[in-house]
């Protein structure tokens, strides 16, 4: 058949703007590619360097960001400007900074501006040159500082600002950062493109299947769970000491450990009499809170409640690896009843369970692993559709909230505006009033818990523990000192870090993401609204952290942790709606097919490359580790303490000299409550003069 013959049997079956698939994959592809347009070549901000008298100003894209005072009759010569990577090392980003001019002359008068252009500047530096040298460094990624280098010491008075970004170039960063893989996405386009043109007249079932759990995904699920939990199991055996390593994770688990001895504050009458009332201060300082009678934990329950039931059972170093096994099998069950498909099921659990960010987050005792578990139970109302099940719902969402407040919020609103959306949809009240009912009877206890604990440490049920710690909520939203363009530029951090670390390569993480969307009409009708309200989910659990001051990063990003399993349900849905699509035409189904291929294969290499046999994609990237062999002494902590309390049978007391970090006092999260004569106890060493406890002694962190 010649080509023009085949272009007018295209046209004769098939009228484009009679296509509503057609017209709305062109509307999704046009408005990404004008925001890639937009964005394809990053941003250029400006540094303006102004002198004034013997004050010298420092501006970044519009925002003072630092001044010095000089001496007088200072003489510049020149100030040179350089962008470099720091701790950034990946093939996907190394070559995006350059700069058309590096040497600024200027003027030897009292008073000049100069304006300085860079390009993406992850890092800059500026050197000044005159009667001396001396030099400004920022850092708009990761630890978003300013500060200045002056080894002649000649500058006065210096004062540096938080760097802040414009919300336009903000904006554009952003999005340059997340569309670098539109080039890849426009590929996928024109293949849906071509196969609305060929196989348009072919019908494609709209309506959900019946749900049926059959024997092969149950079984599946159970030993991709069983998987994940040997592989965490033997990352925290071989590689953690199966210790806790950052201070967090201590707090939580000598929370848990008093849950579990059935209190939830320590009372002075608890602490062994050889440790005199006098010292309690100076023996607790360091992991408590003291009030009039009783030392407290101001962290929330929803974590610590469940790694309690690890020191009920017995298991508590097994506590991290199951909740991390049991996300496993509810992601692949979740995908499972969204495509009755075992085999794009078990490759969603794959994709999750061989994920460095979820493997990091089961192998240490903090929350995220935990808080990914309670969305995930969540969710089950929204895929199984049963009524019933919102009572889960209420349930776990009670405990989110206790887990990880602001992850809750977004949640929370999108299954409002996904309830609201149904509503008007079936304008049938009795059933939402239904569903609110069994979400409320499922929040009853969470929520009872919730106000007795607040009581019990802040003295109001309206206060929670947080509120103890006057630094936390003013860091909560924009305002005097947290601006918008701090906001910008921190979530720019989590998103260029999560790129490379969610599964190890940057056009997996936010490539896959926006082909989803061109997805969006070709799935069917339920799937289509399932795949929506994830990606929403998606946008809500990264975004709300642009508001929270903070973006310490711990195993990665860790505050962004919980659309890690989402992410993974989102691109079981979308492969599958991919493949079935494309099965349509045998030409389209073995390219599909080598695609989910590439992308399988192209999985292993990034475990390999995490099991240290293949070069990683990125590296030294501080607290985000490239190989599982990084994992050793992460943030510098290890098992020594541990170690110690085995080994040494006689000795109960333990004071734990102060190093000036936070590992000199972990020990404390061996003790058990109440504490007791019998037992090891860990506590700190006092900075006042004190009587050494009977059977103790001082060790030093440095020194076992």
């Amino acid at each position: 058949m010649t080509l023009f013959h085949l272009l007018k049997t295209a046209l004769h079956r098939f009228s484009f703007f009679k296509s509503k698939k057609a017209v709305l994959l062109t509307v999704i592809y046009l408005v990404m590619y004008g925001v890639w347009f937009w964005s394809k070549d990053g941003i250029y901000p400006q540094l303006t360097v102004q002198r004034s008298g013997t004050i010298l100003f420092v501006s970044f894209d519009g925002n003072l960001i630092s001044k010095a005072q000089l001496p007088e009759n200072f003489k510049f010569d020149s100030v040179h400007v350089a962008n470099w990577w720091g701790e950034l090392n990946s093939p996907y980003f190394v070559h995006e900074s350059n700069l058309n001019k590096t040497e600024y002359e200027l003027s030897k008068s009292a008073n000049f501006t100069e304006h300085v252009t860079l390009h993406n500047p992850f890092s800059f530096r500026l050197v000044f040159r005159g009667d001396s040298v001396f030099s400004l460094y920022g850092n708009p990624y990761r630890h978003l500082n300013v500060g200045w280098e002056d080894a002649d010491g000649i500058l006065k008075n210096t004062t540096t600002e938080r760097l802040q970004i414009t919300l336009y170039n903000g904006l554009k960063w952003i999005a340059w950062l997340v569309l670098k893989a539109f080039p890849f996405i426009s590929i996928v386009y024109l293949m849906f493109l071509a196969l609305i043109i060929f196989e348009a007249s072919r019908p494609v079932k709209t309506v959900r299947e019946k749900i049926v759990l059959t024997k092969s995904i149950i079984i599946g699920a159970l030993l991709l769970g069983a998987l994940s939990f040997g592989i965490s199991r033997y990352l925290m055996i071989t590689y953690t000491d199966e210790v806790p390593h950052v201070p967090d994770a201590v707090s939580y688990i000598i929370l848990s450990k008093m849950i579990a001895s059935g209190k939830l504050t320590v009372p002075y009458s608890e602490i062994p009499q050889y440790l005199r009332t006098e010292h309690f201060n100076g023996f607790f300082q360091h992991w408590y809170d003291q009030h009039n009678s009783y030392f407290t934990k101001d962290y929330l329950l929803g974590h610590p409640l469940l790694l309690s039931l690890g020191n009920i059972f017995g298991i508590f170093e097994l506590i991290p690896p199951l909740v991390g096994a049991a996300c496993v099998i509810l992601v692949t069950i979740h995908v499972f009843v969204i495509t009755s498909s075992l085999f794009f099921a078990s490759l969603s659990g794959v994709m999750f369970l061989i994920s460095p960010f979820f493997q990091t987050q089961t192998i240490d005792f903090m929350s995220h692993n935990t808080a990914a578990f309670y969305l995930l139970l969540s969710f089950l109302p929204y895929t199984f559709k049963k009524k019933y099940l919102y009572l889960i719902l209420g349930f776990s969402l009670g405990l989110l909230a206790q887990t990880r407040p602001l992850t809750f919020v977004p949640v929370l609103l999108i299954y409002f505006i996904y309830e609201i959306f149904e509503l008007i949809q079936t304008r049938c009240l009795k059933d939402a009033l239904k569903k609110l009912l069994y979400v409320m009877l499922g929040a009853i206890l969470p929520f009872v818990v919730f106000i007795i604990y607040n009581k019990l440490s802040t003295g109001s049920v309206f206060a929670t523990p947080y509120s103890n710690y006057s630094f936390v909520t003013p860091k909560i939203g924009f305002g005097s000192e947290y601006k918008l363009g701090y906001g910008m530029l921190q979530g720019f951090s989590n998103l260029v870090a999560f790129s490379l670390f969610f599964l190890k390569n940057y056009f997996l993480s936010f490539g896959l993401f926006f082909i989803s969307v061109i997805c969006l009409p070709f799935a069917q009708k339920y799937i289509k609204r399932i795949m929506i309200v994830i990606q929403l989910m998606i946008i809500g659990v990264i975004g709300v952290w642009f508001f929270y001051d903070g973006s310490w990063f711990m195993y990665g990003p860790r505050f962004i942790y919980e659309s890690v399993p989402l992410f993974c349900m989102l691109y079981g849905a979308m492969l599958f709606t991919l493949f079935r699509t494309f099965a349509r035409h045998t030409f389209f189904k073995v390219i599909a097919c080598g695609e989910i291929f590439f992308l399988v294969f192209q999985l292993m290499l990034f475990e390999f490359q995490w099991f240290g046999l293949k070069t990683p994609e990125y590296r030294d990237m501080i607290f985000v580790p490239s190989t599982v062999k990084e994992l050793k002494g992460f943030n510098f902590s290890d098992g020594r303490f541990k170690h110690l309390a085995e080994k040494d049978q006689k000795t109960k007391v333990f004071l734990m000299k102060d190093c000036g970090n936070w590992w000199c006092f972990s020990g404390a999260w061996l003790n058990t409550y109440p504490l007791e004569k019998s037992k090891h106890i860990f506590v700190d060493e006092p900075n006042v003069p004190f009587t050494m406890p009977p059977n103790s002694i001082i060790i030093d962190w440095n020194s076992l």
